[in-house]
């Protein structure tokens, strides 16, 4: 896992105040196995009456030590039905963001899509 690399693409419908939105971790779980990610820095589109985020995101053990998660899942488990993907947004938004993807660059460089659920409650 340590050779691949992690970008949020998160689509709302609408021209949307962006701070209204705090990505957050995402986190990523199959079986008994779990690696977490958190957003780092962000691109903001605005076209085609839509609110894109493009999202860079990575492994901050800092924030999330290992108490949080093992960061023991597999580069195999990216492609398992059984992967939980889940990112946490914050905040005061009004809009359920229409799409948020993982987008994961493998070590050939083809790039795989992971759908998100959102963690938080709205």
């Amino acid at each position: 896992m340590d050779k691949l690399q992690f970008a949020l693409a998160i689509v709302i419908d609408g021209d949307v105040e962006a701070n209204r939105y705090d990505l957050g971790a995402v986190t990523l779980e199959c079986e008994d196995r779990s690696y977490i990610l958190d957003a780092t820095s962000s691109y903001i589109n605005k076209e085609n009456g839509k609110t894109t985020f493009d999202t860079k995101v990575e492994v901050d053990k800092e924030t999330f030590d290992e108490s949080y998660s093992r960061y023991d899942l597999k580069t195999a488990d990216l492609f398992s039905p059984k992967l939980k993907a889940t990112i946490f947004i914050g905040h005061e938004y009004e809009v359920e963001p229409e799409s948020m993807t993982l987008l994961v660059t493998l070590e050939s460089g083809d790039v795989y899509p992971i759908k998100l659920e959102n963690e938080c409650e709205y």
